[in-house]
């Protein structure tokens, strides 16, 4: 996992292998329910979920919007890095037994200084986040909640790879992190539905046009 990771890719196999078994990488093992990362408990280092299950979320009154949830091979903590902040952006949580790789600061710059290639790597995933923000700014100021649910559901295509994929929460929930109302986002999934564009069975969305659902939204 640690060599399909972004930044490791491109690089020897050797480089993986001697940043895993040095002291800057520790593997940590947490229970259903414990925080990996929240906003005053975190480290700084990249981490990767290397087994198990975890949800990112912000929490909003008494409710817990989820963000994202984090499989094997997830990457999380870029942001406490190489910025000494003193909080963390979100929480991240472990919702299956979960073992996590933290790859520290020290480790991360060893790494920039053996091969210029890693440092590429991380500026390029940095770059990437970037954009993924900007593409969350645009679903806040997107003029209806179709335009909103499309662009949640391509970012989710993006980067599951796949037409049919889980909700990572309930319609209420799922509601709530798009700033909309539940009637307002039923209404959304009928509309994808009718124009035969996406198709919701529960939890399980199937993407039937990427093509249509990105020209829902408005040109970048």
């Amino acid at each position: 996992l640690l060599q399909e990771s972004f930044l490791f890719r491109g690089l020897p196999k050797s480089l993986a292998e001697e940043a895993l078994l040095s002291e800057g990488c520790e593997a940590v093992a947490f229970s259903p329910g414990e925080a990996l990362y929240s906003p005053t408990c975190f480290r700084q280092a990249v981490a990767l979920l290397a087994e198990g299950e975890a949800a990112a979320y912000k929490p909003r009154a008494s409710e817990r919007i989820v963000l994202n949830t984090l499989g094997p091979g997830a990457l999380f903590g870029v942001a406490a890095v190489f910025d000494p902040v003193g909080r963390y952006v979100t929480y991240v949580e472990a919702k299956r037994p979960c073992k996590v790789l933290f790859l520290s600061q020290p480790l991360l710059e060893h790494l920039f200084e053996q091969d210029v290639l890693a440092a590429k790597n991380y500026i390029c995933y940095l770059s990437g986040r970037i954009r993924y923000l900007n593409a969350r700014i645009d679903g806040f100021t997107a003029d209806s909640a179709a335009e909103k649910l499309a662009l949640f559901l391509l970012q989710i295509f993006s980067s599951q790879k796949s037409n049919s994929f889980p909700l990572p929460c309930d319609m209420t929930r799922l509601a709530a992190t798009l700033d909309l109302g539940r009637a307002s986002l039923y209404r959304a999934f009928e509309q994808l539905d009718a124009e035969g564009i996406a198709v919701r069975k529960g939890r399980t969305v199937t993407i039937l046009s990427p093509s249509r659902l990105q020209a829902m939204l408005p040109p970048q």
